[in-house]
């Protein structure tokens, strides 16, 4: 990871993530400040 992307190795996992998937993350407030100022990230809030 790094400041502007996250890389997930979804192979072989518990969750059966398989690449398309949506993850959600629980973000503390400053995370959440970072992402939902960024144009890059898409945001869905349900």
């Amino acid at each position: 990871a790094s400041s502007d992307m996250l890389v997930l190795d979804v192979h072989q996992n518990e969750g059966g993530y398989k690449v398309g998937d949506t993850i959600s993350f629980k973000l503390k407030y400053m995370g959440v400040l970072g992402i939902m100022n960024s144009d890059y990230v898409d945001k869905v809030l349900e």
